[in-house]
């Protein structure tokens, strides 16, 4: 059984380092924007990423975030989830 608990810290700096090193392309004029990242899960490690347009959001750039964060965090062979949702407006 594997659980992991990734620091809050760690997990928004290396988030902002992937999305910085290859920022997602534009869309009919729209960027996908990323707000904040959370672990709401250990078992399999599984976060929430708040986002401006999830439907932004294409396939190749999910495996590309999902292979990066497994490659920092040293989870080769463990999965990760990430769900992705539209930050609400206050």
């Amino acid at each position: 059984m594997n659980i992991i608990k990734i620091l809050i810290l760690g997990i928004e700096q290396i988030f902002i380092k992937i999305v910085n090193h290859k920022p997602p392309k534009i869309i009919n004029g729209r960027r996908l924007h990323f707000f904040y990242i959370t672990q709401v899960g250990v078992n399999p490690p599984t976060f929430k990423v708040f986002v401006n347009e999830p439907e932004l959001l294409y396939n190749s750039y999910q495996r590309y975030l999902e292979n990066q964060f497994m490659q920092y965090f040293n989870l080769k062979g463990i999965p990760i989830v990430l769900h992705y949702q539209k930050r609400k407006k206050y």
